[in-house]
């Protein structure tokens, strides 16, 4: 269903039709038009104890904070989807980074997660934006072996947020964030 031009009404009807569907294994709903509108449906895909949906992509469309702070928090309960992508679709408020933090602390089954973090209005550094929290959640997610925050890839983070995926997915992370912060300068040298 990509780029179709399905808004908020025909996702609900569809969505809701989705969620007894036991053999979807894979859902792209890029590229359409889907707002704040889409997520209750979304949210009872997402939370349905179903083993099949493995893959969703949900790039390119105008979520708003809220909405995505909604997505998040249905992907934290959720077990089934291996593959979560949500490029396109700009994090910029203080609770969506919240909620994807949780998302990381929680799921234990999400092994690649691509969205697009923009800094955060009023926060003092990139850090108070997003680092520390993240960082933190990745650290004690052992599952997660690609991770696309939608950043620079000659950046410093970049290269940092690279070396703790690899790091965690060889096993558990015997790292602290403390021992990270720590780190710090030895891995602004990092160069993937």
């Amino acid at each position: 269903l990509f780029g179709c031009g399905i808004g908020d009404d025909q996702a609900s009807s569809i969505l809701h039709s989705l969620t007894y569907n036991s053999q979807l294994k894979s859902l792209s709903l890029a590229g359409n038009n889907l707002s704040n509108g889409a997520v209750p449906g979304l949210t009872a895909l997402l939370t349905r104890p179903s083993k099949r949906l493995m893959i969703l992509d949900l790039s390119n469309n105008p979520f708003g904070n809220k909405a995505i702070a909604g997505i998040f928090d249905a992907m934290a309960l959720n077990m089934s989807v291996k593959r979560f992508t949500m490029t396109g679709v700009p994090i910029t408020s203080k609770s969506s980074l919240l909620s994807l933090t949780q998302l990381l602390q929680r799921n234990r089954s999400l092994m690649s997660l691509r969205v697009s973090i923009k800094p955060v209005q009023g926060a003092e550094t990139v850090a108070e934006t997003f680092i520390a929290p993240i960082f933190g959640a990745v650290l004690n997610n052992t599952t997660i072996n690609a991770l696309d925050l939608g950043l620079p890839q000659g950046s410093p983070n970049y290269a940092n947020i690279m070396q703790l995926v690899t790091r965690n997915a060889k096993g558990p992370s015997s790292v602290t964030l403390a021992g990270w912060l720590s780190e710090w300068p030895k891995l602004l040298e990092f160069q993937p």
